[in-house]
């Protein structure tokens, strides 16, 4: 088996014992040594930056130093694991290696990827296990930015010219979110479609991770640990041409004032209602301003052409806030509501 990049994502890291099983397959299945990536374990990420929230308003760079102890914890457990396996085995944190990064704590870009260290290790038929999600700029702990551990696989792939496998809880892209509605599978699916699909809402590979792939021109391989029999590649590759679901939280808000929140390319007016999309903890921050009712935005991303007065009834049908354009639709709508519509949107437009 020839040398491979492989990241393991935090629903598979979700308790020990997930991590020891998977930890004995790399130890027990891989003769050459991969270069492992990991994710802070499921649900760490949230607590930490319950924890930073609790405290006060800290500068970026010390929420960085706080945000890369999960993905550190993963590392150290994981290279156990593998040396409880036979295995020999070093973790490694983002500045190790080094990954060098921006300055943009908090969404951090990649600048470069240094081999000499990892190198070293392969050699000696040492196992290393990278702390996703981080880097380093002039001597201080960046982080990437939500999904930034894919970003961090993708990156040290395209340095090695190995093989880029994202282990996730699931088998692969679906047409839409398994865990919402049974759906088909995608065997291929092009960078632009991921891309896009990553932007409004699937959370399957970071659009941070996908965008670096398409400019390298690097293959992603997206499987499940737990079913290696399937998976999806994304790469320039189109397969057939597929309609995509996706959803992601929203608050739909009022205006309670004249004044308008300076939230850039995030504000969508209808029928004289306002929608505001941010993530839950702005929403924590600016809750005392707004009259919210917290929602969900579905997204109807169009590969094939769709019928447009089909997907207005059905957006009449759930909302009165919907949109339409030329790649994308999207349907705001409560939280009880999310499942029927997207199967109804599945039916009609995914199959």
């Amino acid at each position: 088996m020839s040398n491979v990049v492989i990241k393991f994502g935090g629903s598979v890291l979700s308790n020990l014992d997930n991590i020891g099983i998977v930890a004995k397959k790399i130890a027990t299945e891989f003769k050459k040594p991969p270069i492992i990536v990991v994710s802070a374990m499921s649900g760490v990420t949230n607590k930490i930056e319950s924890v930073i929230d609790s405290v006060y308003n800290s500068r970026d760079l010390q929420k960085d130093f706080v945000f890369s102890t999960g993905e550190m914890f993963s590392a150290g457990i994981f290279s156990m694991f593998l040396e409880k396996f036979g295995r020999k085995s070093e973790p490694l944190c983002g500045w190790q290696v080094p990954i060098e990064t921006n300055s943009s704590h908090g969404n951090a870009d990649i600048k470069a990827v240094h081999k000499e260290r990892i190198s070293s290790l392969l050699e000696r038929d040492i196992i290393p296990v990278v702390a996703g999600f981080q880097g380093i700029c002039d001597g201080r702990i960046t982080t990437l930015g939500r999904g930034g551990t894919d970003l961090s696989a993708v990156s040290l792939a395209v340095e090695f010219g190995f093989e880029c496998c994202l282990y996730k809880d699931v088998s692969g892209i679906f047409e839409v979110d398994p865990s919402i509605i049974k759906s088909k599978k995608l065997d291929f699916i092009s960078y632009e479609s991921m891309h896009n699909a990553s932007l409004r809402g699937s959370n399957v590979v970071s659009h941070k991770a996908v965008k670096y792939a398409s400019e390298k021109n690097i293959k992603v391989i997206v499987k499940s640990i737990f079913d290696e029999s399937e998976c999806t590649v994304i790469s320039k590759k189109e397969g057939d041409s597929k309609n995509l679901i996706a959803l992601q939280k929203a608050f739909c808000i009022k205006l309670t004032g004249l004044d308008i929140p300076e939230i850039e390319n995030s504000i969508i007016s209808f029928n004289k209602k306002w929608c505001i999309f941010l993530s839950e903890s702005d929403y924590l921050k600016n809750k005392n301003n707004f009259m919210i009712e917290k929602m969900y935005k579905v997204n109807l991303m169009h590969e094939k052409p769709i019928n447009i007065g089909i997907f207005i009834r059905i957006a009449k049908k759930y909302s009165e806030m919907y949109g339409n354009m030329d790649t994308y639709s999207w349907i705001c709508v409560s939280k009880d509501k999310r499942k029927e519509l997207t199967r109804e949107l599945y039916e009609c437009f995914a199959v």
